[in-house]
């Protein structure tokens, strides 16, 4: 979909999934490496609450730098 940079490391958005009104998947993956991320939110959560699995630990910058791109791309497309 288009590629990123999430705390100096390249990532690209591999999938991004609606799945019912506000509960939704985007998954990255880094370019060159095998960190892998996911950030969803699901119906059950409260507004604005976010959920990040990863393939390994992801350090406080690279957390908070996924949660920044995946809110910024939802507010484009609302």
């Amino acid at each position: 979909m288009r590629d990123v940079t999430l705390a100096g490391r390249r990532f690209v958005v591999t999938r991004f999934t609606n799945i019912i009104d506000d509960c939704w998947t985007m998954e990255y993956a880094e370019l060159g490496g095998d960190l892998e991320i996911a950030v969803s939110r699901s119906f059950e959560a409260p507004d604005d609450q976010l959920e990040v699995w990863a393939s390994a630990e992801l350090s406080p910058a690279l957390t908070a730098a996924a949660l920044e791109d995946a809110r910024s791309w939802l507010s484009d497309t609302d």
